[in-house]
């Protein structure tokens, strides 16, 4: 294959793998991308020499930083960037908040405990954690522990 034919080949995947950055999030297809378009700027050298190299080169860094600068200043304003970002920044998000009322009280499995499951308190269900082991659905059990969303239960004898 032709230097300029990979060269060419590796341009068009690394900017096509910077642009799925953007619809699929988490720097990995971005870092792939950037160093695909490393590959290619020193690919540009073989293809067309030192002064074709060194153009294209300074043509892959500008088209990046340009690229990049459009990603954070111009794409959070466009319909597609409001689409695919958050609203809020998160600080206001709240964990579930453990109900401590429900300590103490006695429930009826729903389901096997193994050890997770559902069981019934007060006509409504709760996903639990047995506190060891397996209990099979039917039997009474205690609620022991409420740390957030996580309830642990134990088998009433």
């Amino acid at each position: 294959m032709d230097p300029t034919e990979i060269y060419f080949i590796l341009l068009v995947t690394g900017i096509f793998l910077f642009i799925s950055e953007v619809i699929v999030p988490g720097g990995a297809m971005g870092t792939v991308g950037f160093i695909v378009l490393l590959i290619a700027s020193i690919m540009g050298f073989y293809a067309y020499g030192p002064i074709g190299g060194f153009i294209s080169l300074i043509a892959i860094v500008t088209i990046s930083i340009l690229s990049l600068v459009i990603w954070l200043r111009v794409l959070p304003r466009t319909f597609i960037g409001r689409a695919l970002t958050l609203e809020r920044d998160g600080r206001d998000f709240k964990a579930l908040d453990s109900d401590l009322s429900l300590l103490e009280k006695t429930g009826e499995t729903i389901t096997d405990l193994r050890p997770a499951g559902i069981i019934k308190v007060d006509n409504k269900r709760f996903d639990v954690v047995s506190e060891s082991g397996w209990i099979e659905s039917g039997h009474e059990v205690k609620i022991i522990k409420v740390e957030g969303a996580r309830i642990v239960v134990r088998k009433v004898s």
